[in-house]
């Protein structure tokens, strides 16, 4: 499995998963981070893309090079 960082009410959920990281733990080799629209607006991580923003939700991954 890839490597998540996401906010922390969606850890418990992900907790199978082999590497899970609370946001902003993480960025840098998590494929994917989800987290609420305000955190992740006001600092957006470099070198990654938002695929989708579901309510106050978004959903990012990373660049590929």
């Amino acid at each position: 499995s890839t490597p998540v960082s996401a906010n922390e009410r969606l850890v418990p959920h992900l907790v199978m998963r082999e590497q899970i990281f609370v946001y902003p733990r993480g960025v840098g080799i998590s494929s994917h981070i989800i987290d609420l629209s305000e955190t992740i607006d006001r600092s957006p991580p470099p070198g990654y893309a938002v695929t989708r923003r579901d309510g106050s939700w978004v959903l990012l991954e990373r660049k590929r090079d």
